[in-house]
């Protein structure tokens, strides 16, 4: 696909301005306000036309900012080549759309293209004008994807299929995003918001209604406790006004009071005997006011039903006996519409054969009739001779055409080939004119000028830089001061880094020093306290170890024993010798062992003292033992410090010794008649670092120096070497002499391609009259011959001839000039005879016909017109079946009527047996065999009217007895009340009496509360069905959101995908690019699904907006190219760049011309630039050009293999469904679970009880169903909610659509609502599965 030439009649401030584009390479370079943009704009505009965006801002309105400044059409023209087809896009502009013209031409064969105007650039590129704007079309604003994006996208995926149309996804999940508006919004608004608050509003009330229950047992219970309370309240109240009578001194006033009190209560109970009698009466059972009024109200209501019962049954006699009527006429059985439409119709049909009248026909012959008739009577095949006589007309006519076309064509070729001659000499004078002009300036054709001319563009570049060197040289010299310095030191200047380091060892000693004196104080102070040590030890030098002495022998001691018995014997024998003298001698026996027990015992005690003061030398042995070890470890850790010492002076001192032999061979060779000293080595630094500054200058100043030779060596060789190639340049300026070769280049390439154009059209001018130069120099054209006589007109006069024959037979004859007229005339007369001879013959069946059809439709009437039982029989048909209509109408009108009165009767008569039921059963509750209903309602109205009279005279009187009561208190219970104990007891009464009158408040409260709740609690079972149906309808409300957002996901995952197969690609080219041109391999560009840009860097990702403009230019360059090179396979675009690169500096400059030079070899580019500086053509040999070279080799090389690739498909290795599913990582076990759990499944449709866990309080959410042991989805997921730890039901229904493979054994599937991932579950559990029969249903969730 590339550009051919352009035309401006008039676009902006342009004005009949023409362009050709080249292959390759195209630069328009000049100045700004010259319309670059403006041109560039005019190309995008030719192929797409102007944006629909009607702005009333000039800057985003292109139609009118573009609008010519001087007048005049407003358009232009543009050739290009498509598909191997040149054609000629032309547009005309209105200051409205609707004003535009536009035309396609296809150049080759000069006619109109059939192409779509409106939508070229959409089918040349694929891309809409945004996209185009985003890829192709390149100027100074990147970075901005917007609309752009979608349209990349969409031809992305055309790539990967063309039937992945993007559009078609994002209309996708618009219309569901749209409906789950329907169940969700913001807001907890929606279906699904209004169900949630639907529930919420009933459990709320549910619960109420629970706490109601629970507070009615309680208020039962309490009413139950307050009636016994009253009771001994009562009593109580009883004993204490007793008492306070006996003791009250107003007793005579109280007596009377009371008297007044027995009177009005004998008051009350003659009223009250007056109310049991009516109770008696009505049986306890008194009817209140409404109730009165309702039986009354119905009684009027039986009187009102009852007159229209009546009404109804004599319109029902009447219409009856009417019906009736209709019905004898007709013996019973009245015609039906169908019977009397079928009567009418047999009727009119056989109106229809008598109606028709004896066909007499045309009798008259057609022309020819009697010729043809008598040459068919002479030959019975004729018919056939003629027609095919007629059917030679067509060939007749063709062989006429073809003479013509002959004739035509001997006339035609002397007449082209006379015009050919004239145009093949045209052609070969271009030629021969052209010739010697090009082959004069042949050394001003492109491949041998083009190194001159970047030759001298090199010169130029490199005379501005040694222009820029000698500034630069002239402004670094050195000082006076500086060369002063450098005549001193020359090149001797010591290293900086050593004579830090020996100012570093010089500062180390006296450093060292110190430290050493500190070793050998401590070292003094660890000997001194060694000898402390070795002192103390000498103290314990006597010490014996445990176990050299021997230990005394302790024994036990038996003298205490032995002068115990010594004892025991001396009193024994005392008394025994007293009693018997003899036994004296026990007494002496004892004296004896008490005398060596006394011994003994002495003895043992000195053994004691003994082996006591053994231990206590052996403790102290002990003690000193420690000791002494004690002190010779402090002597082996201090001998230790007491070497490290030493090893560490010794150290020191073999360092310091090191760093002084350093320091004063350094100061021998740079200080040799100086002291050292820290300042002396400092200010040595300081000179040294001083003159390397001045050297470092003075190198550089000589390196531009050279520079400057070098390249003024350089420029006077290229110079000389262009000079020798074109000595007519020698005495001009490089910049004249580059307009000079670049002129006289063009004007040679100008000639050269009109030559080439007049040679390839001198060539095609032959090849396509397919003839040789030999033959144009004939006289006449070489194909003339075949033009010869040919056999056509012997094939005409044969054929005339032959007809002429055949036409004889009926007195005709035909010639070139009349056979087509003479041809039709037998035609049609032979056509009409045919029609005629058929007419006559089908004439006698249809009468015969007819005459059998009217005597069937005559019997079939009479058959019919019986079910009339004669009626009307004297009039017409249609009157007759007019009358009979207008009687089974009204026979119809009495049935509709007959229908609706015994419609209205059947809804009286229940409202009339439920009135009377009401009335009976009230009247029932008083009398059980009531002879006169109306007579007994009137009894009980008037006994219930009593009754209330009497009520109200009771009230009346007892609340005249409650103030009797009250003043007998005041008076009983005054100040003067009595003693003492009167004034307590009537403090106790009035506590007894409040108690008791705030338990009767309490009692009331309590009943009406029972009562209300009884009325209340009997909607409690319709809404706990409502909350169930509630929880039905969000289930299914969430399953359809579930499945709408679940198909949003998947739909939005597969868009994503399509577009990501390419993005790789997009992302691998952007990258190379970028790391070619900033020759950076760690810079890395990511891309997302919106083409947006991050630059990765270091580690770390950084918006692409946020870098510096010239960066942006970039970015967006290398994005554009990673787009063209990936969306367009089949046909390379053509590139229109509008001055990219104006943010660039001169590096990256440098680069992007090397890229541009590199892509002109395999694209045509339009480069619009306003500074030549940006606009040098570059073809070097450098590393980055050859770079982009080799990369753009590498991405056509992609494109051809993805279009000639088929890449195959890796086997997918399928899974059971049961195995994709997954226990979620880190998921608590649900809160429910099912009871039991070895339940086994024996029917399809089945409830399953579930617990919740009981140390669970909170809410949870869960989604149950159950799959086979393949893994199929059996049944709807059930939705489970647990609220504050509790379920609004615990038992769920499933029904399970199973299959013929879906085992023994299926699994329930615990997930969490709303989970995105529908294989990953919280638990699933095994149940055992026995069906009688399975179903074929299947899920999808």
């Amino acid at each position: 696909m590339r550009l051919i030439a352009c035309h401006v009649d008039n676009f902006g401030g342009l004005q009949n301005y023409d362009y050709e584009f080249e292959d390759g390479l195209n630069i328009v370079l000049q100045d700004n306000g010259w319309g670059k943009t403006t041109l560039a704009t005019f190309l995008k505009v030719m192929i797409y036309g102007f944006t629909s965006k009607n702005s009333k801002d000039i800057t985003e309105n292109e139609r009118k900012r573009y609008l010519p400044w001087q007048g005049g059409t407003f358009g232009g023209y543009l050739d290009f080549e498509a598909n191997g087809k040149r054609y000629r896009v032309q547009r005309s502009f209105g200051a409205q759309p609707r004003l535009d013209k536009t035309k396609i031409v296809d150049l080759d064969t000069t006619t109109t293209a059939k192409i779509d105007p409106d939508s070229l650039g959409e089918d040349l590129f694929h891309l809409d004008s945004s996209a185009f704007q985003r890829s192709v079309f390149i100027n100074q604003n990147g970075l901005t994807m917007d609309s752009a994006a979608s349209s990349i996208h969409i031809r992305l995926n055309t790539l990967v299929s063309q039937a992945n149309d993007l559009a078609v996804y994002d209309d996708a999940i618009r219309k569901l995003t749209e409906q789950t508006k329907v169940y969700e919004k913001t807001g907890q608004r929606g279906l699904l918001g209004d169900i949630i608050r639907a529930i919420a509003e009933k459990e709320r009330l549910r619960d109420r209604l629970e706490g109601d229950i629970l507070a009615q047992d309680e208020a039962r219970e309490r009413i139950i406790q307050i009636d016994a309370l009253i009771g001994a309240i009562d009593k109580e109240i009883a004993e204490k006004k007793e008492a306070i009578d006996k003791l009250s001194g107003d007793a005579k006033k109280a007596e009377a009071s009371r008297e007044l009190l027995n009177d009005i209560n004998s008051q009350i109970a003659v009223l009250q005997e007056k109310l049991d009698v009516v109770k008696v009466v009505l049986g306890e059972d008194i009817p209140t006011a409404d109730e009165v009024e309702k039986i009354k109200e119905q009684n009027k209501t039986i009187i009102s039903l009852t007159a229209q019962l009546k009404e109804i049954d004599e319109s029902l006699e009447k219409l009856n006996a009417d019906y009736d009527a209709i019905l004898e006429k007709y013996v019973g059985e009245l015609p039906e519409d169908a019977l009397l439409d079928e009567i009418q119709g047999i009727f009119g049909e056989l109106q229809g054969i008598l109606s028709t009248a004896e066909e007499t026909g045309n009798d008259e012959k057609p022309e020819g009739y009697d010729a043809l008739q008598s040459a068919i009577n002479r030959d019975q095949d004729y018919v056939i001779h003629l027609q095919k006589t007629i059917d030679s007309e067509d060939e007749i006519q063709r062989l006429l055409i073809l003479q013509t076309e002959e004739d035509a064509a001997l006339k035609h070729a002397d007449e082209s080939w006379a015009e050919k001659t004239t145009q093949y000499k045209e052609i070969v004078e271009e030629i021969d004119t052209l010739l010697p002009d090009v082959d004069s300036k042949k050394k001003f054709e492109r491949e041998r000028v083009k190194p001159s001319i970047e030759m001298l563009e090199d010169i130029k570049k490199k005379q501005q830089l040694v222009e820029l060197r000698k500034d630069e040289i002239e402004s670094g010299r050195l000082t006076s001061e500086e060369e002063a310095i450098v005549q001193k030191f020359g090149d001797r200047i010591c290293d900086i880094a050593e004579v830090e380091d020996v100012l570093r060892r010089f500062r180390n000693i006296s450093l060292k020093s110190y430290e050493i004196d500190s070793f050998k104080a401590r070292l003094d102070g660890e000997n001194s306290k060694a000898d402390g040590i070795r002192a103390s030890l000498a103290q314990y030098a006597g010490i014996y170890e445990a176990g050299s002495q021997s230990v005394p022998e302790l024994g036990k001691n038996s003298s205490k024993a032995m002068l115990g018995l010594g004892i025991g014997l001396g009193v024994a024998g005392i008394i025994a010798g007293i009693l018997f003298a003899p036994l004296f001698a026990l007494a002496v026996v004892g004296i004896v062992f008490a005398v060596f027990g006394v011994n003994g015992n002495k003895t043992y005690n000195e053994k004691v003292r003994k082996y006591r003061e053994y231990q206590a030398n052996v403790q102290r042995n002990v003690e000193n033992l420690q000791k002494k070890r004690e002190l010779e470890s402090q002597l082996q850790e201090v001998q230790k410090s007491i070497d490290d010492l030493n090893r560490q002076i010794t150290e020191v001192q073999n360092s310091t010794a090191y760093d002084n032999r350093i320091v004063n061979d350094w100061a021998a060779i740079w200080i040799p008649d100086i002291e050292v000293s820290e300042n002396i080595i400092s200010s040595v630094i300081d000179d040294a670092r001083k003159s390397k500054q001045i050297l470092d200058k003075k190198l550089e100043l000589d390196k531009k120096i050279q520079f400057v030779a070098d390249t003024e060596a350089e420029i006077s060789e290229k110079r000389s070497a262009v000079d020798s190639e074109y000595p007519e340049v020698a005495d001009k300026s490089v910049t004249e002499t580059l307009e000079y070769l670049r002129s006289v280049e063009s004007d040679y390439k100008t000639k050269k391609e009109q030559l080439d154009k007049a040679i390839v059209k001198k060539e095609k001018f032959l090849s396509d009259l397919g003839i040789t130069d030999e033959d144009m120099k004939q006289s006449s054209a070489p194909k003339k011959a075949e033009f010869s006589e040919n056999t056509t007109k012997s094939q005409i006069e044969k054929l005339l001839c032959d007809g002429n024959a055949v036409l004889t037979g009926i007195e005709l004859s035909m010639s070139a000039e009349n056979f087509a007229y003479i041809l039709g005339k037998v035609e049609k007369w032979l056509i009409a005879y045919k029609q005629y001879t058929e007419k006559q013959q089908e004439k006698g069946d249809r009468q015969s016909k007819k005459k059998q059809q009217a005597d069937e439709l005559t019997a079939k009437l009479d058959e019919k017109l019986a079910a009339l039982c004669g009626q009307y029989s004297d009039l017409e048909i249609p009157e007759r079946l007019t009358k009979v209509r207008e009687e089974m109408s009204s026979a119809n009108a009495i049935q509709n009527k007959l229908k609706d009165l015994y419609y209205r009767k059947d809804k009286l008569n229940p409202d009339l047996e439920t009135t009377r039921d009401t009335i009976d059963a009230f009247v029932t509750r008083y009398f059980s065999n009531p002879e006169d209903v109306t007579a007994e309602i009137d009894k009980i109205v008037e006994n219930a009217v009593a009754y209330r009279d009497y009520d109200k005279q009771k009230v009346s009187l007892e609340k005249q007895k409650e103030k009797i009561l009250e003043d007998i208190k005041k008076v009983t219970g005054g100040p003067s009340g009595g003693s003492e104990d009167e004034q307590l007891a009537r403090v106790q009464l009035r506590e007894l009496e409040k108690k008791r009158d705030s338990l009767r408040d309490e009692y009331t409260q309590k009943s009406d509360f029972v009562r209300h709740a009884d009325q209340v609690l009997e909607k409690y079972p319709d809404l706990i069905i409502e909350i169930k149906q509630l929880y039905d309808e969000k289930q299914k409300a969430q399953n359809a959101l579930d499945t709408l957002k679940r198909t949003i996901l998947m739909i939005t995952k597969a868009k994503e995908n399509l577009a990501n197969r390419y993005l790789s690609k997009v992302e691998d080219l952007f990258n190379s690019y970028m790391q070619i041109w900033l020759n950076n391999d760690a810079v890395r560009g990511i891309i997302d699904i919106d083409f947006n840009v991050a630059i990765e860097e270091d580690g770390a990702a950084h918006v692409a907006l946020g870098y510096s403009t010239g960066y942006c230019d970039i970015i967006d360059f290398c994005m554009r190219l990673a787009l063209v090179d990936t969306l367009f396979d089949n046909e390379q675009p053509f590139l229109i760049l509008d001055d990219p690169f104006v943010n660039l500096d001169t590096d990256r400059l440098d680069k992007a011309l090397d890229l541009l030079d590199a892509m002109s070899a395999t694209k045509q580019i339009v480069y619009f630039v306003c500074h030549p500086i940006r606009a040098i053509e570059k073809e070097g040999s450098s590393d980055t050009r050859q770079k982009f070279v080799e990369l753009a080799e590498a991405t056509r090389q992609m494109i051809e293999e993805r279009r000639t690739t088929v890449v195959a498909k890796k086997p997918i290795v399928k899974k059971l469904p049961k195995e994709l599913y997954k226990i979620k990582l880190s998921a608590f076990k649900p809160v429910i679970q099912p009871m039991p759990t070895d339940y086994v499944i024996t029917n399809s449709i089945f409830n399953m009880k579930f617990a919740v866990d009981k140390e669970f309080s909170g809410d949870a959410f869960y989604e149950l169903f159950f799959i086979d042991a393949i893994g199929h989805v059996l049944n709807e997921k059930q939705i489970i909610e647990v609220k504050d730890g509790k379920m609004p039901t615990d038992r769920v229904q499933f029904s399970l659509n199973t299959r013929d493979d879906s085992g023994e054994q299926y699994e329930l599937m615990i997930r969490e609502s709303g989970s995105q991932d529908d294989y990953e579950i919280l638990q699933r559990i095994p149940f055992q599965v026995k069906l009688a029969f399975t179903g074929t249903f299947s899920f999808d969730f």
